[in-house]
């Protein structure tokens, strides 16, 4: 569809708008419900390979979905019949995140002050978000962090009714996620509906990507690694909340 007009131009601002997606730290961590239960045909869990499109003047590659593989070769990707052969397999699903902790304040300098609360021994601080978002990450080495999110489901049976955590060790190439379940509680009825209602298949994500749209990251992209500052010796505030610890998922 050649660009311009009206239907295209409504696609791209409802796209840019409805696909947020999480991005985390080294420290940080998201409280979260799944949007998406997991099962047989959920199109809000998804996975594909995707083209790794290197870009001029930038240290990461650009992440364009490979067609044939998202659509099981019922549809041509002109990426693989240029000869791109560097691919990677990533794997998405929708959740209500309800807040990210992190280590150091917010770092736009425009933007509002994070909450301060105590995680632990330290002060941590907690951003709130309380809207749909994109989980979107690479499988891990042998498939470990997807084997966290598929250990849920054999356990349960489903990602739904239960209260979770996604947290970042390290950056870089030293980069591991630590999925737990804080607690058994489900996402209220009226939150999830409303949720459902602002989202849209992870396939129409992923293609997303195809014609230089990607998915956009939550406060910063891939390229920029932020520098964290520890904040275990901040004053204790008066009345500080308290943020609960999950259970590590085994």
């Amino acid at each position: 569809m050649a660009r311009g007009g009206i239907e295209q131009s409504e696609q791209t601002i409802r796209g840019s708008a409805r696909f947020p997606r999480l991005f985390l730290v080294a420290g940080d961590r998201a409280r979260f419900h799944f949007l998406a239960d997991g099962g047989p045909g959920d199109p809000y869990f998804l996975s594909s390979r995707f083209h790794m499109v290197k870009v001029q003047d930038r240290q990461w590659p650009r992440q364009v979905v490979c067609l044939d593989s998202l659509t099981e070769g019922e549809e041509t990707c002109s990426l693989c019949q240029e000869g791109h052969s560097d691919m990677a397999s990533r794997f998405a699903v929708w959740a209500y995140v309800h807040f990210i902790v992190h280590l150091s304040d917010n770092p736009d300098e425009e933007g509002d002050r994070w909450k301060q609360v105590k995680s632990g021994d330290r002060i941590v601080f907690k951003e709130t978000v309380e809207r749909p978002m994109v989980i979107w990450m690479g499988i891990g080495r042998e498939a470990a962090w997807f084997g966290q999110f598929k250990g849920v489901f054999n356990k349960y049976g489903t990602l739904l009714d239960r209260l979770y955590e996604l947290k970042r060790k390290g950056s870089k190439l030293d980069t591991d996620y630590i999925l737990t379940v804080v607690k058994q509680e489900s996402l209220p009825a009226k939150e999830a509906k409303e949720a459902k209602d602002h989202i849209v298949p992870i396939e129409d994500v992923f293609r997303s990507t195809i014609g230089g749209r990607s998915v956009a990251p939550q406060r910063m992209t891939e390229e920029v690694e932020e520098t964290v500052e520890e904040s275990s010796e901040l004053p204790e505030p008066e009345g500080l909340e308290t943020i609960e610890e999950g259970e590590e998922l085994v």
